[in-house]
C-alpha cells in the first residue's frame, strides 16, 4: 500500500495538459514539504537550535529539504524526455546540415537535397 502511494506520487503522470490528478498531486506534495518541514524545524528548536526560529533559519531548512526533492516536485510538470532516434533518419538530417555547413559562403552552393 506504502510503495504503491510511494510510486503514484513520484512517477509521472503521462497523459499531456494540466488534469485534476495532477495538480491533486502537486497540491499533495506540497502539503506533505510544508509538514515535514514544520516537523523539522519543530525537532531542531527542542533540540535548542534557536536559529531556526529566524527567517534565514527558516530559509536555510527549506533550501536544505528543497533541493534534493524538487525533482519530485516538478516531474509531472515537465516535457517526458524524447527517445534518442538511431539509425538512418537521425544520421542522415545530421549529414545533411553537416554539408549544408561545409559549404556556407561558396557561390555556387552545395548539392541540392
Amino acid at each position: 500500500m506504502l510503495r504503491s502511494f510511494w510510486r503514484w506520487l513520484t512517477e509521472p503522470d503521462p497523459t499531456p495538459g494540466f488534469n485534476l490528478g495532477k495538480i491533486g498531486k502537486l497540491a499533495l506534495k506540497a502539503f506533505l514539504f510544508a509538514t515535514a518541514l514544520s516537523l523539522l524545524q519543530v525537532l531542531l528548536l527542542s533540540l535548542g537550535l534557536r536559529f531556526v526560529g529566524t527567517w534565514w533559519g527558516t530559509l536555510l531548512l527549506f533550501l536544505l529539504l528543497y533541493i534534493p526533492f524538487a525533482r519530485y516536485f516538478v516531474n509531472d510538470f515537465t516535457p517526458p524526455v524524447r527517445a534518442v532516434t538511431t539509425g538512418k533518419g537521425g544520421k542522415s538530417s545530421v549529414r545533411k546540415a553537416q554539408k549544408r555547413k561545409k559549404y556556407a559562403g561558396v557561390k555556387k552552393g552545395g548539392p541540392r537535397f
